[in-house]
């Protein structure tokens, strides 16, 4: 269940990993906390979106995954408290948990705050939550500078600036509900479609060795230029591209060139041990 996979973070952990995809997106004024004098604290902060930025208002985040009712309880009252002091003005509940059943006193306050617009209950995924593990993962070996591609150590200003300019966002359906994204068109842009076309390959000539080497190569290139042409990608989003540009073959062709371009050191997973939804690529040289 999403619930169980999700459980394996603490909501400090989560509430971090959610700061930092944020500040890449450029989220301004982050204030933590926002469930001020409660043990709550390190579940919550406060930001402003980078598009509303000539507003004052505030957006509030709570993000607890605790099971236990009473403790549910004494969240939904920090954020009565939070709400009723003008700390934000609009505030999201983050929870893949139950909310408890409607007899019990915090599935009531519940009710009451997360019902009323524009305050919202957004329930993540397993997806967006190995996303933003993943990216966290990589913020901090930046900031230990054990983040190397190729013979380049990159830096946590150099990571965020990279990630700002790829779109390995746009699939997370949490950043999504919190309109820090917008919804990826589900077609392959043009122009990456014309740069594979013309993309000149970096492999030898090959003799005609059949229909199936071709594609093979075809299919290489393909997914080098959508790397080349994005600082840092997710490898879904490769793979995703791939089967719609050459619906002749399937995800285990996808894969093997994929694999392929690794062992050529074409391309590098800079976290190879997250899962495939949350793998991120990039082009190296080296």
């Amino acid at each position: 269940m999403t619930q169980s996979r999700i459980r394996h973070f603490t909501s400090l952990e989560l509430i971090e990993m959610l700061k930092e995809a944020l500040i890449t997106l450029q989220a301004s004024e982050i204030q933590a906390p926002l469930l001020e004098r409660t043990k709550f604290a390190g579940y919550s902060f406060s930001y402003q979106r980078p598009d509303l930025a000539n507003s004052r208002d505030r957006i509030g985040i709570v993000w607890t995954e605790d099971q236990g009712m009473d403790n549910f309880f004494r969240v939904m009252e920090a954020c009565q408290r939070a709400l009723e002091q003008n700390l934000c003005q609009t505030l999201y509940l983050i929870r893949a948990e139950g909310v408890g059943k409607p007899s019990l006193k915090g599935h009531q306050l519940y009710q009451q705050i997360f019902s009323v617009t524009p305050h919202c209950h957004i329930q993540p995924d397993i997806a967006s939550v190995q996303c933003l593990a993943a990216y966290y993962s990589l913020v901090k070996d930046a900031r230990e500078g054990d983040l190397v591609i190729g013979s380049q150590t990159i830096g946590l200003k150099l990571l965020q600036s990279l990630t700002e300019q790829s779109q390995i966002w746009q699939d997370c359906t949490l950043l999504q509900a919190l309109g820090m994204v917008t919804v990826r068109d589900p077609e392959p842009a043009a122009e990456s479609i014309a740069l594979a076309a013309n993309f000149e390959s970096p492999f030898p000539p090959l003799p005609d060795l059949g229909n199936g080497h071709r594609l093979s190569r075809q299919v290489e290139d393909y997914l080098l230029s959508l790397v080349r042409t994005h600082p840092v990608i997710g490898l879904q989003t490769l793979v995703q591209n791939s089967l719609r540009q050459f619906p002749q073959v399937d995800e285990v062709f996808v894969n093997q060139r994929m694999n392929y371009l690794q062992e050529t050191k074409k391309i590098q997973i800079l976290n190879p041990n997250a899962s495939n939804d949350a793998k991120l690529v990039v082009h190296t040289t080296s």
